[in-house]
């Protein structure tokens, strides 16, 4: 038996997402489960270096018991702060327990063996709004399925999951430009994608209409027929309400009550609270849990008191003794080893690279308007420049001054574009974990973005040759400029990742960089002479992107500048390309030693970038 056809055979991970037939029975279940929550004042550096102030320690959660079965759709209610998501996050295992134990088929389930049968759709929906509602569900097929699975089959799937979801009549409009009801479902097919028997969704109706969220659970309740799904619901309608077969109140982090909906209301009509006839029945016994909004202390432990009397209540009732329920059910069940969500990486590296691609193509305007902005800000200071001699004393200082003004828009248009876009991108990155490697997320980020630097190093290399007219060897000269201002160009790019890969917002990061930067370019050489700094700071030159970009392209000029002319009487003259060089405190033979440095600096601080990558996904929940 093959690798895939071993896979398909096991019963709980390795359910077929082909055979709508599977219905083996599961049985999650959870007992007297405790969740406690620290609060910390807390502060980061760099998303490595953190110090924490404990305020206090809550318990969120306090004995909560209950059970779910293939076919249930449950819902979690309750007022702000009563738990819902904790308990949510605790069951799928991305929360551990200060006390209690959580059962699959009367077996303790780990938090590995969780996330191989269960899928989990946080409240937050990032999505790639560049691709059409198709497109991205046909990307997380191939993501996730694509070791045993043929290209047809992918789209057979695909095309069932958004038949399933309702999403026909958007399969070829962008993301960015369908409803907030209508991404809500796609953020959950691509969950649905390998079967999951346990979906855990939080709070999938929050910020819809009415309308848009009753086709949510409606779409849900259809396309998880062999599966069990709970969700954390915030004031549904009646008519939401009535699609749950089960529901969970909590109350203060304790079970106000568990089970069927008629079971429901016949409880709370024995604690003496009858939904008035026309009255919203969840909100209704939402209303008794919640604590009132009154400043009256008296009152709000009165009311305080009633909820822990209902949660007492429930605990002694027949309601809660699900026992001989958990008992009697299916036990034992078989997780496979083979890891059937996980592609190849170089399948998964050319996905993310077709997904860049369209992303670029379709934002063309936005990317022409960016450059055109870079265009116009190099070609400002060259109008400055326009003219000038550099075989004329006079010219010296002009191309110097060019040569440094030109390169350091390079690199700052490089380091900062980069960090605003994948700053922008990590929510997305965060929420597809289980659909690729940090490693293949991150090589085909850094070749998106390297032909984007390599146009603008294109365009400033066309600058300056027009602005410093050689007349021999032009071909060359241009070849080592370009290859020079991409290198210093992709070091910035790579200074750009590595600052939004280890920093949490945009604002953190620009206040950390903008001393840095203050700093490298005073080691460029063109305030005063680097050799005459101490060994104390000459070092940090070569970690300055401004030192290696205005030196190596000063390198290629002054190179082949023989003699200029001395036109300043009076004033000591420098009579060679040499003798410039050697003023600045740069040597005529450094080219490659420079070209070696920025390399060196290039590809340390991407591989630093990847570990914040790589820490990210290790460490970052999105829920």
């Amino acid at each position: 038996m093959n690798d895939c056809e071993h896979l398909w055979a096991s019963d709980v991970y390795g359910v077929n997402p082909f055979d709508n037939t599977a219905s083996s029975k599961l049985l999650l279940s959870w007992d007297n489960l405790s969740v406690k929550i620290t609060t910390a004042r807390e502060f980061k550096f760099l998303n490595y270096f953190s110090m924490n102030n404990k305020v206090s320690t809550k318990l969120t959660l306090r004995d909560n018991s209950g059970f779910a079965e293939t076919g249930q759709l449950v819902a979690i209610m309750g007022p702000s702060g009563a738990g819902k998501t904790t308990l949510l996050a605790t069951l799928a295992r991305l929360n551990e327990p200060v006390a209690g134990s959580i059962h699959l088929n009367g077996v303790e389930l780990s938090k590995d063996d969780m996330s191989k049968v269960a899928g989990f759709v946080p409240q937050l929906d990032p999505l790639p709004v560049m691709l059409t509602t198709a497109e991205y569900i046909s990307f997380a097929c191939a993501l996730k399925l694509d070791k045993c699975t043929s290209a047809r089959d992918r789209s057979l799937l695909a095309l069932g999951i958004i038949e399933d979801l309702d999403l026909s009549n958007c399969r070829d409009v962008l993301i960015s430009n369908i409803s907030s009801g209508q991404r809500k479902r796609v953020s959950i097919a691509a969950e649905m994608i390998t079967k999951p028997r346990i979906l855990f969704l939080d709070e999938p109706t929050t910020g819809l209409d009415s309308y848009s969220a009753l086709r949510v659970i409606q779409s849900i309740k259809i396309a998880t027929r062999n599966s069990i799904v709970l969700c954390s619901i915030h004031q549904p309608g009646i008519a939401l309400y009535n699609l749950f077969s089960d529901v969970v109140f909590l109350a203060e982090g304790r079970t106000a009550f568990f089970g069927s909906l008629a079971n429901a209301r016949t409880f709370f009509q024995s604690e003496g609270y009858n939904c008035p006839h026309g009255f919203d029945e969840a909100e209704y016994y939402i209303k008794i849990l919640s604590a009132p909004r009154s400043e009256d202390i008296e009152a709000r432990d009165l009311d305080r008191n009633e909820a822990e009397r209902i949660c007492d209540s429930y605990r002694l009732s027949p309601f809660s003794d699900f026992a001989e329920k958990i008992g009697g059910g299916p036990v034992g069940f078989k997780i496979d080893n083979h890891e059937k969500s996980s592609a190849q990486w170089f399948v998964q590296f050319n996905w993310l690279a077709w997904r860049y691609y369209l992303a670029n193509i379709r934002a063309i305007m936005k990317e022409l308007i960016a450059f055109f902005y870079y265009a116009i800000s190099i070609a400002l200071i060259g109008i400055f420049y326009i003219g000038i001699d550099t075989e004329r004393q006079s010219g010296v200082r002009d191309a110097m001054g060019m040569l440094y003004m030109t390169g350091t828009e390079l690199v700052y248009s490089s380091a900062y574009t980069v960090l605003y876009e994948v700053q922008s991108e990590i929510p997305i990155y965060l929420r597809e974990r289980k659909f690729y490697s940090p490693s293949a997320y991150y090589l085909a980020m850094v070749f998106c973005w390297v032909p984007k630097v390599m146009m603008k190093s294109l365009f400033l290399t066309i600058l300056i040759m027009l602005i410093l007219r050689y007349d021999d060897g032009v071909f060359l000269i241009f070849l080592e400029y370009f290859l020079v201002t991409t290198a210093c160009g992709v070091c910035a790019l790579a200074y750009g990742i590595m600052m939004a890969c280890h920093t949490e917002g945009v604002n953190l990061a620009v206040s950390i960089m903008a001393p840095i930067d203050l700093l490298t370019m005073l080691m460029a050489g063109v305030f005063y002479n680097l050799r005459t700094l101490s060994w104390i700071s000459g070092w940090l030159k070569y970690l300055s992107i401004f030192h290696y970009s205005h030196e190596m392209m000063a390198i290629i000029h002054w190179s082949r500048v023989a003699g200029i002319g001395c036109d300043m009487k009076h004033l000591p003259c420098v009579v060679s390309g040499a003798e410039v060089l050697a003023e600045y405190g740069y040597s005529q033979e450094g080219l490659w030693t420079n070209a070696g440095g920025v390399l060196a600096l290039t590809g340390g601080m991407f591989f630093i970038g990847f570990l914040g990558v790589f820490k990210r996904r290790i460490l970052q929940a999105l829920y």
